[in-house]
C-alpha cells in the first residue's frame, strides 16, 4: 500500500468537495434571491452559507471511508463516527440550540471527522514526499470527473435526501421561530440513531458489499431493515409512554427529563426516517456496486418531487406538521422506489 495514498485521496476529496460546495452555495443563494426575494433575513443567509460547508468535509470523509473499507478496516469508521456524532447529538438533546448553533455544530462535526480519519490513515514520509504527492494531486484532474456521470448518478439518492433536509429547515424557518424550534427537536432522535447505531451497522454492511460485490445483499438489506423497524417501533412506544407519564407527573419531572420527553414526543412524525434513509443508502451502494447507476437518479427524482409538493403544501397551510410529514413521506417514497429498483436489478443480475 502506498503510504502517500491517503494524502492523495484527501486532496482529491478536497477538490471535489470544494466544487460541490460551490455548486450548493449557488443553488442555495439563487433560491434565496429568486424565490424568497425580500423575505429572507440574516439567519436564512447564514444557514445557506454554513450548511453547504458540510458537503466539503463529507466528500473528504467519503474518500477516507473508501480507503478504510478497501483495507477491510471497519473499526475506525465505526468508532470515528460514534466518537464525533454521538456526543454532539446528545448535546443537542440536553441543550436548546438555535438553528445557527445547530448548523455550526454540523460543520464542526464533519470537519473533526475528516481530520480524525486523515490522522488514522496518513503516516508522513517526509517533506519531499509530501510535496511531491500534493503537487501531483493538485495538478491532476479529479478522478471522479473522469467518469462524472456515473459518480453523480451513483450518489444522487443520498444527495437528494440531504437537499430536501436542507429545504425542510428553510421552510421551517419561514414558518416562524416556533416551527423551526419544533423541527430542530423533531430531528434530534432520528439523527441520534442515524449518526451512531446506523454507522455501526452501515459500515459493516458497506464493507461486505464491496468485498462480496453485492452477493447476498438483498437478504442483508431486509434483515437490517427489520432491525431498524424494531428500533423505530420501540422509540414510538417509548414516546407514547413518556407522553402518558408527562400528562400524569409532568409537574414533578426535572428540567432535563422534561426536555428529553419533549424531544421524544416531537420526533414522532420523523421516526420513520430511521427506516427509510438506511434503505435508500444501502440500495444506492448496492446498485452502484452492480453498475446500475442509471437506476439511482429515479430514486432522487421521486424524493425531490414528493418533498417539493409537500413543502409547497406546508407553506400554503403554514403548518410545521405538514413539513415534517412531507419529509417523511418523500423518504418513504424514495425507499419504496429504491427497493423496487434493487429487486429489479437483482432479478436481472441473476438472469444475466
Amino acid at each position: 500500500t502506498d503510504p502517500d495514498q491517503p494524502l492523495f485521496f484527501t486532496i482529491e476529496g478536497a477538490k471535489m468537495g470544494a466544487l460541490l460546495t460551490a455548486i450548493t452555495w449557488i443553488i442555495c443563494f439563487s433560491y434565496i434571491r429568486f424565490a424568497l426575494f425580500d423575505r429572507a433575513d440574516s439567519t436564512t443567509y447564514a444557514l445557506a452559507f454554513l450548511i453547504p460547508i458540510t458537503v466539503f468535509f463529507a466528500i473528504i470523509a467519503e474518500y477516507h471511508v473508501s480507503l478504510f473499507l478497501s483495507r477491510n478496516r471497519q473499526i475506525p469508521v465505526i468508532v470515528g463516527n460514534i466518537l464525533i456524532s454521538l456526543p454532539v447529538v446528545i448535546g443537542m438533546i440536553l441543550f436548546d440550540f438555535s438553528l445557527l448553533g445547530y448548523a455550526a455544530m454540523l460543520v464542526v462535526t464533519f470537519a473533526l471527522r475528516s481530520l480524525i480519519f486523515f490522522a488514522l490513515l496518513y503516516r508522513p514520509q517526509g517533506a519531499r514526499s509530501f510535496l511531491r504527492t500534493a503537487l501531483l494531486a493538485l495538478r491532476r484532474k479529479p478522478l471522479v470527473l473522469e467518469n462524472a456521470r456515473q459518480v453523480l448518478a451513483g450518489g444522487s439518492a443520498m444527495l437528494a435526501y440531504s437537499v430536501v433536509s436542507l429545504v425542510a429547515i428553510t421552510v421551517a424557518h419561514r414558518l416562524g421561530d416556533g416551527a423551526a424550534a419544533l423541527l430542530a427537536y423533531a430531528l434530534k432522535i432520528p439523527l441520534l440513531i442515524l449518526t451512531s447505531l446506523w454507522f455501526v451497522l452501515g459500515a459493516r454492511f458497506f464493507s461486505k458489499v464491496v468485498r462480496d460485490n453485492g452477493a447476498g445483499a438483498m437478504q442483508v438489506v431486509l434483515r437490517l431493515t427489520s432491525l431498524n423497524v424494531l428500533i423505530a417501533v420501540i422509540l414510538a412506544v417509548c414516546a407514547g409512554i413518556f407522553q402518558w407519564g408527562l400528562h400524569l407527573y409532568g409537574g414533578g419531572l426535572s428540567g432535563v427529563v422534561l426536555d428529553f420527553v419533549k424531544v421524544i414526543s416531537a420526533s414522532l412524525p420523523l421516526l420513520p426516517i430511521i427506516v427509510f434513509v438506511p434503505i435508500i443508502e444501502m440500495s444506492q451502494r448496492i446498485l452502484a456496486t452492480w453498475g446500475n447507476h442509471d437506476r439511482i437518479p429515479r430514486v432522487a427524482a421521486v424524493i425531490v418531487g414528493v418533498a417539493g409538493a409537500g413543502f409547497a403544501a406546508a407553506l400554503v397551510l403554514h403548518s410545521m406538521i405538514v413539513t415534517m410529514l412531507a419529509l417523511t413521506v418523500a423518504l418513504m417514497a424514495g425507499a419504496i422506489v429504491s427497493l423496487r429498483s434493487l429487486t429489479s436489478a437483482a432479478e436481472f443480475k441473476s438472469i444475466g
